[in-house]
């Protein structure tokens, strides 16, 4: 059987960052509508 430890870090929801590389020259997922390269780019949050 599995540890209830184990259940829980299968589970875990992964980061934005983690499924899809975001380009330069994307639209910024925060919605603002601007280029991701003139929004959140150096912000360190996706």
């Amino acid at each position: 059987g599995k540890l209830i430890h184990d259940i829980k870090v299968e589970n875990k929801i992964q980061p934005l960052k983690a499924t899809k590389k975001i380009g330069r020259n994307d639209r910024c997922p925060c919605g603002s509508g601007l280029k991701f390269k003139k929004c959140c780019i150096g912000k360190g949050v996706y």
